[in-house]
């Protein structure tokens, strides 16, 4: 269930980085003079964009996840350079 908040978050973060960009690129292409090539670039710039935040949001998530399970087992040091495990019962 979280995968999928998570993919979720992406999607509609991906669409509103393509909603941004496209009018970005509409004000600066528009005027160039290639509108056929132009047209058929906005029309897939959204669901292109919209797959691209899931799925950066999906690896960046799982990352995440992956990292903090190997801090928990002691093999990463965390931000002060120490691994978690507790040395003083060796």
């Amino acid at each position: 269930m979280r995968r999928l908040g998570i993919g979720l978050l992406g999607l509609v973060g991906g669409l509103l980085a393509g909603v941004v960009l496209q009018d970005v690129l509409s004000r600066s292409l528009g005027s160039s003079g290639s509108f056929p090539v132009f047209v058929l670039a906005m029309g897939s710039l959204l669901p292109l964009s919209g797959a691209a935040g899931s799925v950066l949001a999906l690896c960046l998530d799982h990352r995440r996840h992956h990292r903090n399970e190997k801090q928990a087992e002691g093999g990463l040091p965390d931000e002060h350079g120490s691994t978690s495990v507790d040395r003083s019962a060796r």
